[in-house]
């Protein structure tokens, strides 16, 4: 265990680099399944490169190796930022486990177990749940005094005769 803990700071340069490099995929993505054989513009590859090299810290040491060149063609560079997906992916799998404390996957880092920020549940906490349940409490109150305000009015007119226009009260278009 003590061997697969991680600096906190590292534990956030890899969640943001997967953000980034999942961005550049989504857009890579398509192209490539249209034009696998088109050419990669000169920005799309400075990008390119500079992910793959942010990257080198968080391969295994054996697995390094020169610093990574982005592939020419559009279904290359798809096919090398998915292996690079996958990297981070199982230097993930390395360092973070589920924890039933967080109940989420975290980080085993030097300073104890952090959530990944970017895999937080979707789920709220017990205090956002409290405050959404009264909320929804105070809004059926507000609701009910509105029907009860509304039925009373319509009573009061009908006890003295005249047709009820209460704030409830179906009124026809023109």
């Amino acid at each position: 265990m003590a061997d697969r803990l991680i600096s906190l700071a590292c534990a956030r340069r890899h969640e943001a680099l997967v953000v980034r490099l999942e961005a550049l995929l989504r857009e890579v993505r398509p192209l490539a399944a249209r034009r696998p054989a088109g050419r990669v513009g000169a920005a799309l590859r400075v990008a390119t490169e500079g992910l793959l090299h942010e990257m080198q810290m968080f391969i295994e040491r054996r697995r390094r190796g020169a610093l990574p060149v982005g592939a020419g063609t559009l279904g290359a560079l798809a096919v090398q930022l998915g292996q690079a997906r996958a990297g981070l992916e199982a230097f993930e799998l390395a360092h973070a486990s589920w924890s039933g404390e967080h109940r989420a996957f975290a980080w085993h880092t030097r300073g104890g177990r952090v959530p990944v920020g970017r895999l937080k549940p979707a789920v709220a906490d017990e205090a956002s749940d409290k405050l959404d349940g009264r909320r929804h409490a105070e809004m059926l109150r507000h609701f009910d005094a509105r029907l009860q305000r509304a039925y009373d009015e319509g009573f009061e007119d009908a006890q003295s005769g005249k047709p009820h226009t209460g704030s409830l009260a179906w009124k026809r278009r023109a």
